[in-house]
This record gives C-alpha cells, structure tokens and sequence, in this order.
C-alpha cells in the first residue's frame, strides 16, 4: 500500500492555509518546542542590589546593577529608610521607616524604581523585618503593638495593607519571619523558653513546632529554595 506523507499547513492572519514546505516545517515545529519548553537563562548581571546607605546624610535606600554599575537613590527624605525586601517578581520593595513619626517605624512599599509609595501600617508601635511571601500576596513583619505584653511579636499583612493578624501570642520575643517557599510555613526565632531558638509554624499560626533544643543561641532562620534531589 501507498502511504501519504503527511503535510503542514500555516495559517495566515486572514484564516488562508498556505502549505510548508519541508525545511519551512521543521523550522516552525522547532520555533514552536523552543517557545514551549527553552525559556532564556537568567543570570546575575541582569539582577539588581537593594542596599541602605548614609552617604547622603542619613539612611537612605539604594539600588545598582549585580555589577556595582548604574547607582539610583530610591528614597529622599530626612528619616530613616532601611531593610529592604524585594517582591518576589521583582516589581516592588518592601522597606521600614520613621518618616511619619519620627520615633515609630512603619512598613511601607514602593516600586522598584521608587515612585508608587505606599505605607501599609499605621500603629504607635515600632514595625520591622518585613519579608515577602513567595507569591508577592502577603508580608510577614515584626511589631511590638501586643498592648499587654509589649514585646515583640510576628504578624503577617496582605501586599495591599488590608488583614493584619497577630499569628504569634507570648510573653517572649518572636521575630525574622522566613517564608518556606512554597509558602505554606514560616520559621523565625523565638526567646520564649529563656534562649533563641528556631521555630516554624504554619502560614496561619497553628502548627508550631520547636526545631532546635541546646544551650546555644540559634537565631537567623532562612530557607532555602526548592533543591533538586
């Protein structure tokens, strides 16, 4: 039996089916996998550097390329504007500053080329370490508004300011929130048994569990992304 060789068809923007040649499509099949499945290969020289500096005077936030090149002043004011997050796509940087109240730090966010300001707490107590959820939707920071206790504890806030929730309640210190990256848990340190500690706990709250037990300080928790095996 005779079998047909198959054959490929382009269809134009006015719907007309124009027939390829061979070369023509193994050219478009391999334009089409390469879309699908090759994205371009990020390096570190197209990233960028967030950094606090007081070269101007006082502490002021900073942005340059991977490679020390290209300097920008994002912050201009005579407080103080420090620890710098950037979202997770890259768009926006989370930051903490007294410029409303001189004495109070508040979490506050702007753009990554520093327009877009916005501040996202508003409370007389001090606010800090913020660090971004992995999906750029919430922001888990460190504050010291418990009225009972007044000591600090961890708290996590929509990107848009809205739904802030205390997720830590003790009488000890709770604090430097890290996200896992899927999002679903939170490690930070804690002081609550007499020395730091790391914890983690779920998204919500629930869940706690102690990780480290030892006479030693154990502070800085920090994950790390998701490994091959």
């Amino acid at each position: 039996p005779i079998i047909a060789k198959p054959r490929y068809f382009q269809q134009t923007a006015t719907g007309e089916l124009i027939p390829l040649q061979e070369p023509d499509m193994v050219k478009q099949v391999f334009e089409e996998l390469k879309a699908k499945f090759f994205t371009e290969e990020k390096t570190y020289e197209q990233t960028k550097i967030a950094f606090v500096s007081d070269r101007d005077g006082n502490a002021e936030i900073y942005v340059m390329n991977a490679d020390g090149s290209g300097l920008e002043r994002l912050t201009n004011n005579p407080a103080r504007d420090e620890f710098p997050v950037w979202s997770p796509d890259g768009n926006k940087i989370v930051f903490v500053s007294n410029r409303d109240v001189k004495n109070n730090f508040e979490i506050y966010v702007m753009n990554a080329d520093g327009s877009g300001l916005e501040r996202l707490t508003k409370n007389s107590a001090y606010d800090t370490k913020p660090s971004w959820s992995p999906d750029g939707k919430k922001i888990a920071f460190v504050s010291r508004r418990n009225e009972t206790a007044r000591n600090y504890e961890i708290y996590v806030v929509n990107a848009d300011g809205s739904e802030q929730k205390n997720l830590t309640n003790n009488p000890d210190y709770d604090g430097v929130p890290s996200w896992s990256p899927d999002g679903k848990k939170i490690a930070f340190r804690s002081k609550r048994f007499g020395k730091w500690e790391i914890y983690v706990m779920n998204a919500d709250g629930s869940g706690l569990e102690r990780l480290t037990k030892n006479f030693a300080m154990d502070t800085e928790p920090s994950w790390s992304p998701f490994l091959s095996k």
